[in-house]
């Protein structure tokens, strides 16, 4: 089973938002929220372990979960996300949840999804 769990860390406006495990206590990955701005936006990033569990819908599921987190438990209506140009699994991703792709630079290409008008956290 796929098991989030909380580890706020001390510093902010950088805090790890989640740190989530299969099938027991194995850390497979992180998902970090940083430059948030109170009741306004905030920017996402995700880190899976390894390899080994990529391809599994592990990082859709732990997105989807702190989208959700960040519109209805913190409030926030916009939140950010960037990936380097060549990973496309990460923009693939980013854009399977939900993200819009809002621009690139030539390094990375830059993502924003925002809460729907008028959504409820029963939505």
């Amino acid at each position: 089973g796929f098991h989030a769990r909380a580890r706020p860390r001390l510093r902010l406006p950088v805090k790890t938002f989640e740190q989530f495990e299969l099938a027991g206590d194995e850390i497979v990955g992180e998902i970090v929220l940083k430059n948030i701005e109170d009741k306004k936006c905030a920017t996402m990033g995700l880190c899976l372990k390894g390899d080994a569990y990529k391809d599994r819908g592990i990082g859709t599921q732990a997105e989807r979960l702190a989208v959700r987190y960040v519109f209805y438990e913190l409030d926030i209506p916009t939140l950010y996300a960037d990936s380097i140009l060549p990973n496309t699994r990460s923009q693939h991703v980013l854009e399977k949840v939900g993200f819009r792709r809002i621009g690139e630079d030539g390094i990375f290409k830059y993502y924003r999804i925002d809460r729907p008008e008028g959504s409820t956290h029963d939505d």
